[in-house]
């Protein structure tokens, strides 16, 4: 199967918050997305006290979290998955950063659906800030839990409470049936990705892998496609849209021309690339075909 990666390279040069910050409980699945992933991503260890000195070490350098959950033993690690969540948005620094909570391991039957994840996990998240909330202790600047009350205090907790954090619910599996990763929410990502109001400064390349494979799709096909799924998504999304902060994603944006169906010459602001690759490469040496990423690279840089 044809797999999609989408590279961002920010232009500063001088930001020094670059990291993607990779957590979750002891094998919800995060060191396979991390072996599996092209980004730079720096995997943090399930375990609260090695997770708590982790913390203290990439803190400075997160720019985004992803939450990974276990969705087919979630009901029985619900309290300790929200203590852990709990931990991160209440976090100083890393309250700043987006965050996406990974629903893992949809591949397996008995696996609960992000909706449900989401729901537990707000009345579970409720239950943890009222125990915290009474004895929280204010830490150094730099640290987590700083007097912070998570959410409203007039009701009970909800993710939509939270207006300085941009929290996101996705469902997906790293290793999926047969052992192929299952990205089918790859354009919504793509469309939240082309649509946020930060990384909208940003170059992004859409590399079309395993063109090492006989019938892998080619990236005229795939960018025909991607516009057309895109405009469906854009039609539906735009009719719902809510404006967020203003480092937020989807501020009201409107993606592309509203006079025409989508395409991608339409991203006046945006310098999107497609490029053909082999992460792996033909032949028993497997030697990688990455030269157009490299171009590009150099091209950005």
């Amino acid at each position: 199967m044809l797999s999609l990666a989408v590279f961002l390279l920010f232009r500063s040069k001088t930001s020094q918050r670059r990291g993607v910050l990779l957590i979750g409980l002891c094998d919800s699945g995060k060191t396979l997305i991390f072996s599996r992933s092209r980004l730079q991503l720096v995997d943090l260890p399930g375990h609260e006290r090695l997770l708590s000195q982790k913390l203290d070490q990439y803190r400075p350098v997160a720019r985004a979290v992803i939450f990974v959950v276990d969705s087919l033993t979630f009901q029985k690690d619900v309290k300790d998955v929200a203590e852990a969540l709990y931990t991160v948005l209440t976090d100083n620094v890393l309250s700043h950063c987006s965050v996406l909570i990974a629903c893992n391991k949809q591949d397996m039957t008995l696996a609960k659906g992000a909706k449900l994840i989401q729901s537990q996990l707000e009345k579970e998240l409720n239950t943890v800030r009222t125990s915290k909330s009474a004895t929280l202790q204010g830490t150094s600047s730099t640290g987590s839990n700083n007097n912070v009350f998570l959410g409203n205090r007039d009701k009970p907790f909800q993710f939509s409470d939270l207006r300085k954090l941009n929290v996101t619910f996705v469902e997906c599996s790293a290793k999926g049936k047969d052992g192929e990763a299952q990205l089918s929410e790859v354009i919504v990502a793509l469309y939240t990705v082309l649509t946020d109001n930060v990384l909208s400064h940003c170059s992004v390349l859409i590399a079309c892998n395993k063109q090492d494979m006989t019938l892998a799709k080619g990236a005229k096909l795939i960018q025909s496609q991607l516009e057309k799924e895109l405009n469906t998504v854009r039609t539906s999304k735009s009719a719902t849209l809510q404006g967020t902060s203003s480092t937020g994603s989807n501020n009201n944006v409107f993606l592309g021309n509203r006079d025409k169906p989508f395409q991608f010459s339409d991203l006046r602001k945006l310098n999107v690339t497609f490029v053909e690759c082999s992460a792996k490469g033909k032949g028993e040496d497997g030697e990688a075909q990455l030269s157009e990423v490299i171009v590009w690279l150099d091209t950005v840089a």
